[in-house]
């Protein structure tokens, strides 16, 4: 499989510190024994060299590999069948896990005209007031929107 890789390849690879696939590009294929676990050296695009990594096949993702094996279904009754739903639950609970982005309002001052969303589309809009510390945790932000009355702020 590692002779289907050159220098220079773009591909996907897993980045293990949260073990999600991000862009990357091939450095080195080594055919040494000492490398037969990690073979292949990736530079993950848009990041220093100092994130470069050694990594399996089964850590890339490329249209020149096969698929995992992994990835089918067991037969029925095989070892393997109760692992997917606990994958289930892992994703669920990894998916929950995920914070609300933070907003930095910081730069927002009252009379300032931007775009708000509402109802799925963007409106013009201007600045009422911004609360400060966890006031208003929810809506930090009151905004009049341009050529509407008060009672849509």
């Amino acid at each position: 499989m590692v002779d289907k890789l050159e220098a220079g390849m773009k591909l996907h690879a897993v980045y293990k510190a949260d073990g999600e696939f991000y862009p990357a590009e091939v450095l080195t294929v080594s055919t040494s024994p000492k490398k037969k676990k990690a073979p292949v050296k990736v530079h993950y695009v848009g990041y220093g060299t100092e994130d470069d990594a050694w990594l399996s096949l089964d850590e890339l993702k490329s249209k020149v590999l096969p698929k995992k094996a992994a990835a089918e279904k067991p037969a029925k009754g095989a070892k393997g069948e109760k692992a997917a739903p606990k994958a289930k639950a892992k994703a669920k609970a990894k998916a929950k896990a995920k914070a609300k982005p933070e907003y930095d309002y910081s730069g927002l001052e009252k009379g300032m005209r931007l775009q708000a969303e509402s109802e799925g589309k963007y409106w013009a809009a201007e600045v009422l007031a911004v609360a400060k510390g966890n006031k208003k945790k929810d809506a930090p932000v009151k905004v009049n929107f341009i050529g509407y009355a008060k009672e849509y702020d």
